[in-house]
C-alpha cells in the first residue's frame, strides 16, 4: 500500500473516531436515548450514604453548642467578639502575625456567588463559614473581604446594578426556625431531623457598605439575638435599586429606603429563595419553608407586597426558584423533600400555574440543603439543575444530561493556579447556587461544596476557580509533625483529609468527609487518618498511602440509633507507647496498636451508656493514663473519665464540671495531674477547667475569656504557664497559668471558628485549624529558649567523689531521653573509661589508643580519623571492652564515611557484645547500614553465631559523605532506637532483650571506612530529681597538677521529640586539694557588726573562731569537701534586757502594737514556745531582777541564716541556725548570720562587749532627798 493510500486510511479512521465521539455526545443531548435511572447508576453505586453528611456536620457542630438549652447564641458570640478585640494588648498583637497555611488550591463550602455587573469580572462569593471573598480577575485569584465584623456564614449577596462600591450580604447559614415545642429532641433517639439541619453557622443580620468594601454597617442587626437566625437569600429590584428583598428564618423582609430600615412582609418561617421577573415590577416568586415547616410553599406576588400560594406539591426541604431572562413569563422551580428530589416544574405564565418537567432524583439526600435551577438567559428552553451533581437540559428541562461527576475529583496536589481538573465533567458534589454571567452569553458559575466552578460554553466543560479561596472546613485532631514543619494533616467537612508538605497547594487523601488525625510524634512516618464513625486509615510512609483497618472499626454504620458514635469520633495517640497505641471512641473506648491490633476497654462496657465520648486525651509520658469526655447526647449531664491502667477500668472525675459538651482535653506535659478541659455552649462564667490532682477537683481558668463554645486548648510545651485556647471567636493566650488572657489573633480573619491547636517544633509555629478558614500559623507569644541539655553550675576544684546534678533548658520535661559521659585527661588526651561504661575518642592523638584491639582488617589513625582500609574483607572488626549494664539505658554516638561505590559495602556497630574473642561477638546487637543498597538493619546475634534480623528500613547513604550516627538501647525494654544525621530511621523492641555486655565494636565489610569521634553515654533521668555521683578514683582517674590543667569533664545530651538531639554540653573541673577560704559576718538585722561570736565549724574539718569588730571572720579549708558553720554566743544574758523590752512586748500582746520583723518575734518569744504571752515577760523580769541567771530553754543569743526567707505566717521557732557549704570548690566569704539577742526586742545590747551594763536592778531600798514643794496635779518635779 502506498504512502497515499494510508494517508486516506489515517484520515478516515479519524473521522469515524471523531464522528462516533460527536454521535455519542449528541445522542447524550437526546431524550429518546437516556434515562435517568442510567444517569445515576455510577453515582449510587458510589455513594452509598444515604444520610446527608453536611447534615451530620451541622447536627454536631448544633449539638455542641446548643446543649443544654437547645439555642444558638448570637448575642454571646458579637459580645464574644467586642471581648476579643478589648482584649488585645501591644506584645500579643505583634507576635501573633498569623499566616496563612493553606488549602488554597482547593476549597470549602460556599453557599453563593454574585458579579458585578458593571465589571464583569468582578465575582464575590460567600463561604458557608469562611465569610466574605471578592476574585476582580474573573475567580483566578480570591482574597478575604474584611468586615470588621464577626462574618462567618454569608450565604447571600447582592451588588447595586447602579452602583457597584453598594453591597449586601446576607449573613448565617440556617436550614430551619427553632421549633419551641421541641423539647430535648436530641435525648430521644439521636439519629432525628429535629435538631440536625436547622443549625449553621452564626447569622448576625445584613452588612452594607457604601465604599466597596473598605468599611461596613448593619443594615439588619441582628447581632443581639438570643437564637441562631440567617439571611438566606437577597434581591434587589432591577427597577428601583433602593427596594431589597431578604429571605430569612424569620421570613420575607423588604426595604424600600436602600436598606436603612426593614419589613416583614410574609412572616413565615424559612424563605429561602426569591426569583424576580425581570421585566414585570413587583412580579416574584419566594421558596417557603424546611423540614415541613409551617406555611411552606411556594409564593407568588404580583405587586411585591402581597403573596398567595401557588399549587405545587408539598415538600419537607427547599424550593429554588428561577425567571427567564429571554422570555421572562418562564420560570423553573426545584423542589425537594429533605432527602430526595420531589421534582423539577416548569411555569409559562410567570409562576401563577406549574407543570412536572422532570422527576429525576438529582438531590437525593441533599434536598433540604443543596440544589438549584438556573436558565440560560439568551434561550428559555436550555437550564442547568444542581443537586449532588450539575445536570443540563436542552429541552425545557424534559431531559437532564450528566455534566458533572463528583467522583472525577482530584486527590493530588495540584497547583494553586489550578484547575483541579482539566476543562470537562468535574464539580465537586453539593450544588448550592448556579448563576449565569448577565453580560456574557453562556457563561456560568456554580458554588459547591468544594468552592467556585465555571464554564464558558453553558455547562459543558467545567473548570476551578478556588486559586487563594481559602475556606475549607476542619475539625478537631489537626496534627502537625514534630520533627517536619512541611509535614501536617487534618480531616475536613466533605474534602477529604488534606495533607500539608510545605506549599500552599495540598494533597487530599482518603476521600469522603475526612475527621480526626494522628502523626506519631516520636516517629512521623507513622500516621492515621478518619472517616465518619471511627473509621481509621493507617500510614506507614508519611501519608503517602493509608491501609484501611477494618479491624478497628466500632462495628456499626452509625446510620441508625443502634451506632452510638459520633460523627466525628474522637481519637488521640500516646506518645510514651512502644507500640504505637492510639485511643478511639464510639461509647466504649478502643486501644488500638501498631495499626492493627484493636481491643475494647472496660470489658466492652460503654462507659455512659448510648452517650458517645466526644474527647480523649492520653499522658504524654503514661501510655495507660488516658481520659474521655464524654457528650450528653442520650442522657444528662456530661461526664469525664479517667483510666489509670489503659482503659481496664475507668472512674467517673466530673466532679463539679459544668454540664456542656467537652470539646477538648490535654494533660500538662510536664504534670500528668495537671489536666485542662474545655467546654461548648454558652451561659457559662468559665469555658476553661484546671485540675492539679488528676481530676480529684477543679478549678476555673477562663475569667474574661468570652461566654462562646471553646473547640481547643494548647498547653506552650516550653513554658507550661502559657496557655493558647481557640474559641468560635478565635485565640487567646494566657501567660499566667490562666488567671488572666490576651486576644491572640492579629492576622486571623475578623471571626473564625478555632478547631484545632497544635505545633511544629521543628520552627516552633503554633497553627490554628479552622472551620471556614483552613489553616494559619505564627510563632509562640515568647520566643523559643536556648535548647539545651547541661550540667548545674560546678564548682572548679574536688578533692572527693562529687554529686553532678543538671539544669536542662527550656525545662525538664522537654526531654524525653538525657544521656551523660565522663571522660579524664591524662595528660595527652581526653577519652573515658571504657571499664565504666563510657567511652570518648576523637582519635587526634597518632596512634590508636590502648584500649581498642583490631581482630580484623587494617585499622589505624591518619590524619585525626580513624580508618579501616581492606576494602575486600568481608567481615572486619574493632573492639574494646564497654561495662554495659540494664541499670541504665545507652547512647552510641559516631560519625563515619563509607568510601566508593559498589555491592554490599557496609558499616556499623555491636553493642552488648558478651565475648570479645568470637569472630560473631557472642550475643549481640548489630546496627549495619549499607551503602549501596541503601538500608539499615538491626540484627541479634547469639552464642553460636545466628544472625537474626529484627528489622530493615530504607536510609539514604550518600558515598564519600561523612554520617552522624546515633544507637539508643534501653535494655529495660529492649528498645533499639537508630537515628542518621539527627532523624530517626529505625527501631525495633526486642522481647527478650539483652541485660549486659562487656564489649563494643566498631564493623564494615568491603568497604574502606572512616571513623570519629566515638562517643558512649549513659542514661540519667531528664526530671531533675536524681544526680549523677562522679567517683575521682575511678571514672575521674587523674589529678590536676596545678591551678589551670582540668582533668575531668561531664558532657551532657539531650533528645526531645519536639527538639531532636541536643548538642553535647561539657562542664570541667579539677581533681586534688586546693586551698580556698570559707567565712562571712554576724550583723543585726540593722547590718550592725556583732563581735566575739564563736563560730563552730564541722565536716572535713574541726575548727573554730570568734568575729573581730567588723563582725566578720574566715576559715582556711580544702576544697571539694563539705562544711558545716554554727554561731553561738554565750555573754551575759541580761545584756539589753530591760522594762522597755516588757513595755514593747505587753504592747504586742494587746495588740496595741505588733512585731513586724520575724527577728524580734525571736527575741520576744523567750522560752520558745512558739507564742508571745505574758510567761516571757515574767522570764525577762525575773532576770532583770537577778533572780534567774539564764531563760529556760533557750540561750543568750540566737542565729539565723543571713539567706534564710521566713514563710508567712511566721515560724519562729523553727529556723536555719547553721549553714552547710556543699562540696566547696572556690572562696565563699559570704557565710553571713543574723544575730538576734534574745529578750532585747528594742535592739540595745551591747554588741560590741564593751562592758558596760544596760540597765542594773537590785533588791534595796533606793532613797530620794527632795526639797519640800507643794504638789499640782499634772506638774512635774525635776
Amino acid at each position: 500500500m502506498n504512502q497515499k493510500s494510508n494517508l486516506l486510511l489515517w484520515v478516515s479512521l479519524i473521522f469515524l473516531i471523531g464522528l462516533t465521539i460527536y454521535q455519542n455526545r449528541f445522542d447524550i443531548f437526546s431524550p429518546k436515548n437516556i434515562s435517568q435511572k442510567d444517569i445515576s447508576q455510577n453515582q449510587n453505586i458510589a455513594k452509598k450514604e444515604t444520610v446527608s453528611g453536611a447534615g451530620k456536620s451541622l447536627d454536631a457542630w448544633s449539638l455542641a453548642r446548643s446543649y443544654p438549652s437547645e439555642k444558638i447564641r448570637v448575642n454571646k458570640f458579637s459580645e464574644g467578639h467586642e471581648i476579643k478585640k478589648r482584649l488585645v494588648a501591644d506584645e500579643a498583637s505583634s507576635r501573633s502575625d498569623w499566616e496563612p497555611l493553606g488549602p488554597q488550591n482547593f476549597a470549602g463550602r460556599i453557599l453563593t456567588i454574585a458579579i458585578d455587573p458593571n465589571f464583569p469580572t468582578t465575582l464575590y462569593a460567600g463561604a458557608a463559614s469562611g465569610g466574605l471573598w471578592k476574585s476582580i480577575n474573573d475567580g483566578a485569584t480570591w482574597d478575604y473581604v474584611s468586615t470588621g465584623m464577626p462574618v462567618l456564614g454569608v450565604s447571600s449577596i447582592v451588588v447595586n446594578p447602579n452602583n457597584s462600591n453598594e453591597i449586601f450580604i446576607g449573613t448565617g447559614e440556617v436550614y430551619g426556625d427553632f421549633d419551641v415545642s421541641d423539647v430535648l429532641p436530641n435525648q430521644n433517639t439521636g439519629q432525628g431531623y429535629t435538631i440536625r439541619y436547622r443549625r449553621g453557622t452564626y447569622g448576625i443580620g445584613i452588612l452594607k457598605t457604601t465604599d466597596g468594601g473598605l468599611t461596613w454597617n448593619y443594615s439588619l442587626d441582628w447581632s443581639q439575638e438570643t437564637e441562631l437566625k440567617g439571611v438566606n437569600c437577597m434581591k434587589i429590584s432591577p427597577f428601583d435599586s433602593d427596594v431589597l428583598y431578604a429571605g430569612t428564618t424569620d421570613g420575607l423582609f423588604r426595604s424600600t429606603d436602600g436598606g436603612s430600615s426593614w419589613t416583614n412582609i410574609l412572616a413565615l418561617p424559612n424563605v429561602m429563595n426569591i426569583a424576580m421577573h425581570p421585566t414585570q415590577n413587583g412580579v416574584m416568586l419566594v421558596g417557603v419553608g424546611t423540614f415541613e415547616s409551617a406555611g411552606r410553599g411556594v409564593y407568588r406576588s404580583e405587586d411585591g407586597v402581597n403573596f398567595s400560594a401557588v399549587a405545587l406539591p408539598d415538600f419537607s426541604g427547599k424550593a429554588m426558584l428561577d425567571f427567564s431572562k429571554s422570555n421572562p413569563n418562564i420560570a423553573f422551580a426545584s423542589i425537594g423533600n429533605y432527602d430526595e428530589t420531589v421534582g423539577l416544574f416548569r411555569s409559562e405564565d410567570a409562576g401563577a400555574t406549574w407543570t412536572l418537567a422532570n422527576d429525576y432524583d438529582y438531590a437525593k439526600y441533599q434536598g433540604w440543603y443543596s440544589h438549584d435551577v438556573a436558565i440560560n438567559p439568551t434561550n428559555d428552553s436550555r437550564l442547568l439543575v444542581g443537586g449532588i451533581n450539575v445536570y443540563r437540559s436542552i429541552d425545557n428541562g424534559q431531559t437532564l444530561i450528566a455534566e458533572s461527576d463528583w467522583l472525577l475529583w482530584n486527590l493530588s496536589a495540584f497547583p494553586i493556579a489550578g484547575p483541579e481538573q482539566p476543562a470537562g465533567d468535574f464539580i465537586h458534589a453539593d450544588i448550592h447556587d448556579i448563576v449565569y454571567h448577565p453580560t456574557i452569553p453562556n457563561k456560568v458559575y456554580v458554588a459547591s461544596d468544594g468552592g467556585v466552578f465555571k464554564s464558558t460554553n453553558d455547562g459543558l466543560d467545567f473548570v476551578s476557580a478556588n486559586t487563594g479561596l481559602q475556606t475549607v472546613q476542619f475539625y478537631q485532631n489537626f496534627s502537625s509533625s514534630l520533627q517536619d514543619e512541611n509535614f501536617a494533616m487534618g480531616g475536613l467537612q466533605d474534602n477529604a483529609t488534606a495533607v500539608y508538605r510545605g506549599d500552599l497547594a495540598w494533597e487530599r487523601k482518603i476521600g469522603g468527609d475526612g475527621f480526626g488525625t494522628i502523626i506519631d510524634p516520636n516517629d512521623d512516618r507513622y500516621a492515621w487518618g478518619s472517616l465518619y464513625y471511627m473509621r481509621l486509615f493507617y500510614s506507614e510512609d508519611k501519608a503517602q498511602n493509608f491501609i484501611g483497618n477494618t479491624g478497628v472499626l466500632p462495628g456499626c454504620s452509625g446510620t441508625d440509633p443502634a451506632c452510638y458514635c459520633n460523627f466525628s469520633a474522637p481519637i488521640c495517640f500516646a506518645p510514651s507507647s512502644l507500640n504505637r497505641r492510639v485511643y478511639g471512641a464510639s461509647n466504649i473506648v478502643y486501644r488500638i496498636e501498631n495499626g492493627t491490633t484493636r481491643t475494647e476497654t472496660n470489658g466492652g462496657i460503654p462507659l455512659d451508656g448510648n452517650n458517645p465520648v466526644n474527647c480523649l486525651a492520653a499522658s504524654p509520658t503514661d501510655e495507660n493514663l488516658v481520659f474521655a469526655g464524654v457528650a450528653p447526647i442520650y442522657t444528662s449531664p456530661a461526664k469525664i473519665f479517667k483510666s489509670e491502667n489503659g482503659g481496664d477500668s475507668w472512674t467517673n472525675i466530673t466532679n463539679g464540671l459544668p454540664d456542656r459538651f467537652p470539646m477538648e482535653i490535654t494533660v500538662d506535659p510536664c504534670d500528668d495531674n495537671s489536666i485542662y478541659i474545655v467546654f461548648g455552649g454558652y451561659d457559662l462564667a468559665n469555658h476553661v477547667y484546671k485540675s492539679v490532682d488528676g481530676g480529684g477537683s477543679w478549678n476555673p481558668l477562663g475569667d474574661g475569656l468570652p461566654d462562646v463554645p471553646t473547640n481547643a486548648i494548647f498547653i506552650d510545651p516550653e513554658n507550661t504557664e502559657h496557655i493558647y485556647i481557640g474559641n468560635d471567636v478565635g485565640v487567646f493566650v494566657s501567660t499566667d497559668g490562666g488567671a488572666t488572657w490576651t486576644t491572640y489573633s492579629t492576622g486571623l480573619p475578623d471571626a473564625c471558628i478555632v478547631m484545632s491547636l497544635s505545633y511544629t517544633a521543628a520552627t516552633r509555629k503554633l497553627r490554628v485549624a479552622t472551620h471556614g478558614n483552613g489553616v494559619y500559623e505564627t510563632d509562640f507569644l515568647y520566643a523559643q529558649e536556648e535548647f539545651i541539655a547541661k550540667t548545674a553550675t560546678l564548682g572548679e576544684w574536688y578533692s572527693d567523689d562529687f554529686e553532678v546534678d543538671f539544669d536542662d533548658a527550656p525545662n525538664a520535661c522537654i526531654f524525653q531521653q538525657c544521656f551523660y559521659n565522663i571522660r579524664d585527661f591524662d595528660g595527652n588526651d581526653w577519652r573515658g573509661n571504657n571499664l565504666r561504661g563510657f567511652i570518648s575518642d576523637d582519635f587526634d592523638q597518632a596512634n590508636l589508643n590502648s584500649e581498642w584491639s583490631a581482630a580484623s582488617g587494617t585499622w589505624q589513625v591518619q590524619n585525626e580519623l580513624l580508618q579501616q582500609s581492606d576494602a575486600t574483607h568481608p567481615n572486619t572488626q574493632l573492639n574494646i571492652e564497654l561495662t554495659q549494664t540494664d541499670t541504665t539505658s545507652f547512647l552510641y554516638h559516631w560519625k563515619m564515611k563509607i568510601d566508593g561505590n559498589g555491592t554490599e559495602k557496609r558499616a556499623g556497630i555491636h553493642i552488648f557484645a558478651d565475648d570479645l574473642s568470637q569472630d560473631f561477638r557472642g550475643n549481640s546487637y548489630l546496627i549495619y547500614f549499607f551503602e549501596d543498597s541503601d538500608l539499615v538493619r538491626i540484627y541479634r546475634t547469639n552464642a553460636a553465631g545466628n544472625y537474626e534480623v529484627l528489622i530493615t528500613e530504607n536510609v539514604t547513604i550518600l558515598p564519600n559523605q561523612w554520617m552522624d550516627g546515633k544507637v539508643v538501647y534501653e535494655p529495660n525494654i529492649g528498645r533499639i532506637t537508630v537515628f542518621l544525621d539527627g532523624k530517626k530511621v529505625a527501631y525495633v523492641v526486642d522481647e527478650n532483650p539483652l541485660q549486659s555486655g562487656n564489649g563494643f565494636s566498631l564493623r564494615s565489610g568491603e568497604a574502606v571506612v572512616s571513623f570519629d569521634d566515638i562517643n558512649v553515654y549513659q542514661g540519667r533521668d531528664c526530671s531533675g530529681n536524681k544526680t549523677v555521683v562522679v567517683q575521682t578514683n575511678g571514672d575521674c582517674r587523674f589529678e590536676s597538677q596545678d591551678d589551670t590543667t582540668f582533668v575531668c569533664g561531664i558532657q551532657s545530651v539531650g533528645f526531645s521529640i519536639m527538639r531532636g538531639w541536643t548538642t553535647p554540653d561539657e562542664s570541667r573541673v579539677k581533681i586534688g586539694e586546693h586551698p580556698i577560704s570559707l567565712g562571712g559576718g554576724i550583723f543585726t538585722e540593722n547590718t550592725e557588726a556583732v563581735k566575739n561570736v564563736k563560730i563552730l565549724l564541722n565536716g572535713a574539718a574541726v575548727d573554730s573562731t570568734i568575729t573581730n569588730s567588723f563582725g566578720t571572720y574566715d576559715f582556711d579549708v580544702v576544697s571539694g569537701n563539705s562544711y558545716i558553720l554554727r554561731p553561738e554566743k554565750l555573754d551575759s544574758i541580761k545584756n539589753g534586757v530591760n522594762i522597755f523590752d516588757m513595755v514593747l512586748i505587753r504592747r504586742h500582746i494587746l495588740g496595741l502594737d505588733y512585731f513586724d520583723s520575724p527577728y524580734q518575734l525571736i527575741a520576744a518569744d523567750v522560752n520558745r514556745s512558739g507564742q508571745i504571752t505574758v510567761f516571757d515577760m515574767v522570764l525577762i523580769r525575773l532576770v532583770i531582777l537577778g533572780i534567774n541567771e539564764q531563760f529556760a530553754n533557750n540561750t543568750s543569743w540566737r542565729f539565723v541564716d543571713a539567706d534564710y526567707v521566713f514563710p508567712l505566717p511566721v515560724d519562729y521557732v523553727n529556723y536555719p541556725d547553721s549553714v552547710v557549704m556543699t562540696q566547696m570548690t572556690t572562696d565563699r566569704t559570704d557565710a553571713d548570720f543574723v544575730a538576734v539577742k534574745i529578750g532585747d526586742v528594742n535592739g540595745s545590747a551591747d554588741l560590741l562587749d564593751s562592758g558596760t551594763p544596760v540597765e542594773t536592778r537590785s533588791n534595796n531600798y533606793l532613797h530620794f532627798l527632795l526639797e519640800n514643794k507643794k504638789l499640782e496635779v499634772g506638774k512635774s518635779i525635776v
